[in-house]
């Protein structure tokens, strides 16, 4: 279906990084949840969004955070 007949301002992408742990980054469950929480409490702050309405996607240990995600949130 797509984007077709959206414009940009309908949505916004953050796409993080994760946390810094010693030379890589980690997406451990504790310090990672409270990062997520913030940068979400963050952009809440700053733009007008639907609280209701994330759509969190991730790939190899971010897919396993976005599951947890899922579960805790």
């Amino acid at each position: 279906m797509g984007l077709q007949g959206r414009s940009q301002d309908d949505f916004i992408v953050a796409y993080p990084a994760a946390l810094r742990s010693g030379s890589s980054f980690s997406w451990s469950e504790k310090d990672n949840l409270t990062f997520f929480d913030a940068m979400t409490l963050e952009i809440a702050d700053n733009y007008c969004i639907n609280r209701d309405n994330l759509f969190i996607v991730g790939h190899s240990l971010g897919g396993w955070f976005t599951q947890k995600l899922a579960c805790l949130r």
